[in-house]
């Protein structure tokens, strides 16, 4: 079987996940294109995943230190992705996904208040 058919196969049963990441790829393009976050724009406080646009692209740069100075769970981000993709299944075992995405939630609601107290 070629790649060719592997690909067609793989959109065919992936079709939500392709078109959900698409989606956020278009938003992240306009917001970091319009001027920045409009939750900061329109409310003044930064959303949980301000400074992942910056620290991404210093993940690109493998610039690490200043990923995490950005956005310390910049990491998650390919994670998500696949979580999106596969439909909240990469692992078989379901307790292990449910596992992951809890760690994933619990590291955005840390850094949150802890860049809001000053820590981090």
């Amino acid at each position: 079987m070629g790649a060719f058919v592997i690909m067609k196969e793989f959109i065919k049963n992936h079709k939500f996940g392709i078109s959900l990441l698409s989606a956020l790829f278009v938003g992240v393009v306009i917001i970091h294109f319009s001027g920045g976050c409009p939750i900061y724009r329109i409310f003044h406080i930064e959303c949980l995943g301000c400074g992942m646009t910056h620290a991404l692209l210093a993940a690109l740069k493998l610039d690490f230190r200043t990923a995490v100075h950005y956005h310390p769970m910049f990491w998650s981000v390919p994670i998500i992705a696949a979580l999106v993709l596969f439909e909240g299944k990469i692992f078989k075992k379901r307790i292990l996904n449910i596992i992951v995405i809890s760690v994933i939630c619990v590291g955005f609601v840390l850094q949150y208040i802890l860049k809001y107290k000053g820590i981090v």
